[in-house]
């Protein structure tokens, strides 16, 4: 088992480094996703209101 780095002030637990770079791929993974599912959204004709296709 690993041992938890801790912090001097505080008591604070430090994650390692890539604990915190792999969080932040994540996050710029799901923003991303997030991004080109809302131009798929905004692109396709069938979002189109059907009042508006007459």
């Amino acid at each position: 088992m690993q041992k938890k780095a801790v912090s001097k002030e505080r008591g604070k637990i430090i994650h390692p480094l890539f604990v915190r770079v792999t969080h932040w791929i994540n996050a710029f993974a799901v923003f991303a996703l997030l991004m080109s599912g809302l131009r798929i959204y905004n692109a396709a004709p069938s979002t189109i209101c059907a009042s508006r296709r007459n």
